[in-house]
């Protein structure tokens, strides 16, 4: 929310400006650009980008993962999700 005030807002209020200026034109083009991003992009998608932006970035250190491998043995089923089962029963790829 403070990015939207702080960068948007500013962004939204010049691109509506009806000069002619560079300014005006940038800004234009930045709101534009950004409606096509925001409007053509599942979030999902989005969502699976950044995780692997994060993890080859930082060496996956932000990211948790919670699965199993191709060769390791299921977990207990204590909940019947795998996901939930390999946490419950603490093993980790990572």
């Amino acid at each position: 929310m403070l990015i939207v005030l702080v960068v948007m807002v500013p962004i939204a209020l010049l691109s509506a400006n009806p000069s002619r200026s560079w300014l005006a034109r940038a800004t234009r083009r930045i709101s534009f650009g950004y409606g096509l991003l925001a409007g053509a992009l599942p979030d999902f998608w989005l969502g699976l980008v950044l995780i692997f932006v994060f993890s080859a970035c930082w060496g996956g250190r932000l990211v948790r993962r919670a699965g199993l491998a191709i060769l390791d043995l299921p977990p207990a089923r204590v909940t019947g999700f795998y996901v939930v089962d390999t946490l419950l029963a603490g093993i980790s790829t990572l």
